[in-house]
């Protein structure tokens, strides 16, 4: 069975109307040795579509965030980003842009 990312990517914006939006990255290439296939091609599609739908922004987050933080942040083209250990860091995100930006 295939997902409609598109589709459930909307449904959820619609629904919950997000103040900001993270995206976990997990890994960013399947590890094939001779046939490497990069994985953040469908993340950009996921966060254009974020984008399309929402002014909120983005945070990446995750292990394959983590391992080239500026990179991706760059390539994925979302606003900010959490290296490492993320549920605590997140947490304190929100409550500083919860802070500083009403």
């Amino acid at each position: 069975m295939q997902t409609d990312v598109h589709s459930t990517v909307e449904a959820a914006i619609r629904k919950v109307s997000p103040d900001i939006i993270g995206v976990s990255i997990r890994n960013i290439d399947d590890q094939a040795m001779s046939t490497a296939t990069l994985l953040l091609d469908p993340v950009k599609i996921v966060i254009a579509d974020c984008r399309r739908m929402s002014g909120a922004p983005v945070v990446l987050g995750g292990g394959g965030y983590s391992i080239f933080p500026k990179t991706v942040l760059e390539y994925l083209g979302a606003d900010m980003g959490i290296q490492g250990e993320g549920e605590a860091a997140f947490v304190l995100l929100l409550d500083y842009l919860g802070r500083n930006f009403r």
